[in-house]
């Protein structure tokens, strides 16, 4: 398994950049009612902290995308959940495995979508070894819930043989 790869540092890259950048919240604050976030709650800034991962992993795939109009697009993006299930993020985002998952989970699932970029859903297949699963097969394989289970096996082994890259990620 290939930790030192190139997609996963960078999008670590970005998101510290993020972050560090809307530590204030100021700027990636949508002023669509539906995607608007409260910095006042431990839990609120814990959301802002997934769909800026959520952001990374987009702009790590696409580097020249608009962050705001994928904010719009996708303005629940990287909660745990299908949409705004705010009830599964609130009880899975106490997992941080749980939380990188669905950031790199959504992004790449709405940039092949929206944009045919990357492998989609099953993200992990192509990060884990291109000589194992060859790319094109890992890139045909877009099914969510193959995400789902490739994605969650992928982040706990990096957790227990990469702890050191997994507490890079403060999601």
């Amino acid at each position: 398994m290939g930790i030192s790869n190139s997609r996963v540092c960078k999008t670590l890259e970005i998101y510290d950049n993020l972050l560090s950048d809307n530590i204030s919240h100021k700027r990636l604050s949508c002023s669509s009612s539906s995607s608007s976030y409260s910095t006042t709650t431990a839990y609120a800034r814990l959301q802002m902290k997934q769909h800026i991962l959520f952001l990374s992993v987009c702009l790590s795939l696409h580097p020249k995308a608009n962050v705001k109009e994928l904010s719009v697009l996708n303005p629940y993006g990287g909660m745990i959940g299908i949409g705004n299930s705010t009830w599964l993020n609130w009880c899975l985002c106490r997992f941080k495995l749980f939380r990188l998952h669905a950031g790199f989970h959504d992004a790449y699932g709405f940039m092949k979508a929206q944009y045919n970029i990357g492998p989609g859903y099953c993200y992990a297949l192509e990060l884990t070894n291109r000589y194992l699963i060859p790319t094109a097969f890992a890139r045909s394989l877009n099914y969510c819930l193959l995400g789902h289970l490739s994605g969650l096996s992928y982040w706990l082994r990096i957790k227990i043989f990469f702890p050191n890259v997994y507490e890079l990620f403060s999601v």
